[in-house]
């Protein structure tokens, strides 16, 4: 059975997922590093005499953790942006058709083919199924897409039927 769509992605949408990407991959190195000054500070301050030098190094590590992560989420974003600006494809309207096969997109550009074989990950979010095809770059579905719910069940079945288990990361 084909599952054809009508796709057309948002900026918000590629935003998104450059968040989703860049928190399993990017982020946790920075929150655990602030994390740990925050409560080394904290635990200074705790442990010693409370000067007025103390509260305020204190506060310079709490607003200077929380702040190291906001700018690198503002730089992601802004990222997300600037990629989106330069390839301008990204939003434009296509059709994709899914089937045993793999995925066939045509849009006015072009067309391509990706054979499930070919396929690195699939994950499924509440609102998105991200098909990647490297560790970083990724078909992005949303399920608004879909014509109906029980045509998610059936490309869930399909992406399970065509593909290794260990490669599916489905939400039940």
């Amino acid at each position: 059975m084909d599952i054809k769509l009508t796709c057309q992605l948002e900026k918000d949408d590629f935003t998104k997922f450059s968040l989703y990407n860049a928190r399993k991959k990017f982020l946790y190195l920075p929150v655990l590093a602030a994390l740990i000054i925050v409560c080394m500070f904290v635990l200074v301050y705790l442990l010693s005499e409370k000067t007025y030098e103390m509260r305020i190094l204190g506060a310079l590590a709490v607003f200077g953790g929380i702040g190291v992560d906001l700018l690198l989420y503002l730089l992601i974003c802004r990222r997300a942006q600037k990629y989106i600006e330069s390839n301008a494809l990204l939003l434009k309207p296509g059709e994709l058709i899914i089937n045993s096969g793999g995925f066939q997109s045509n849009n006015e550009t072009g067309s391509g083919k990706i054979a499930f074989n070919t396929i690195y990950r699939v994950v499924e979010t509440r609102n998105e199924f991200y098909i990647y095809l490297t560790t970083i770059s990724a078909l992005i579905l949303l399920k608004k897409h879909f014509n109906s719910p029980e045509e998610i069940l059936c490309f869930k079945q399909l992406l399970t039927q065509c593909m290794l288990n260990e490669k599916l990361k489905l939400m039940k």
